[in-house]
């Protein structure tokens, strides 16, 4: 018994040994030099774990709670997949061929899937009055600093108003509102016309995301989910 014992313990002992130098042999594996200073494998991974570790742990997370609702969402068709790849392409310009990207444009359906229902768009329409005329004629509106003193003052000179629903951007008089506020008025020319515009109320909507919306802003779209999505699990990081 005795013998058996130490026989044992000289097995355990190689054993370890071998452990030990395999673990020494990777940890102080070298990886590079600079002018002679060896840089090994242990300080990569001490990078690693400084820099990276605590995304390589979100992304793992939210990768999981992503799943949980993949679950209920119907398998795509080979059609849908292919109108998928489309938008797909839009963030990974390298993308040729679906059947090569066929995993990476299931993903991004799903995920898209998902930005649709958690995410939405914000919106805003600026409803304005319009007068169009020569400077003369407008000269009068020129000093009115709100909505309700124009339709005054263009009611008692007889100047025609018309009332519209503007996008911030997308607009016929391709003017961006998004730094004007309520009452600012604006004065552009058209060929030997002055159009004057005030802005009567600015209204915020909420709309959903198309698919164009959602290639064009993916990273940050994901993101939002992501969040939204660890609210709803309850995820704690330690």
């Amino acid at each position: 018994m005795k013998k058996i014992a130490i026989i044992l313990s000289l097995i355990l002992m190689v054993i370890l040994v071998i452990i030990s130098l395999k673990y020494f042999g990777e940890t102080y594996k070298r990886v590079a030099e600079i002018d002679g200073e060896v840089i090994v494998k242990k300080d990569i991974n001490k990078v690693l774990d400084e820099k990276y570790f605590d995304r390589a742990v979100n992304d793992v997370v939210e990768k999981k709670i992503r799943n949980e609702e993949i679950k209920t969402i119907k398998a795509p068709t080979k059609k849908t997949l292919e109108k998928t790849f489309i938008y797909y392409q839009m963030i990974n310009k390298g993308a040729k061929n679906l059947e090569e990207h066929l995993e990476e444009t299931k993903e991004y359906y799903y995920n898209t899937v998902l930005i649709k229902k958690y995410n939405e768009k914000k919106e805003k329409n600026y409803l304005v009055l319009t007068a169009k005329g020569d400077h003369n004629e407008l000269s009068n509106l020129l000093h009115t600093s709100e909505a309700d003193e124009f339709i005054k003052v263009a009611k008692k000179n007889n100047i025609k108003i018309k009332s519209e629903t503007l996008d911030v951007q997308d607009n016929d008089y391709q003017i961006d509102f998004s730094n004007y506020k309520k009452n600012a008025l604006v004065h552009i020319m058209d060929k030997d016309k002055m159009i004057l515009i005030i802005i009567k109320d600015i209204q915020n909507k909420k709309a959903n995301l198309s698919n164009q919306d959602i290639a064009d802003t993916y990273y940050r779209q994901l993101t939002l989910l992501n969040n939204k999505l660890r609210d709803k699990y309850n995820v704690k990081n330690f």
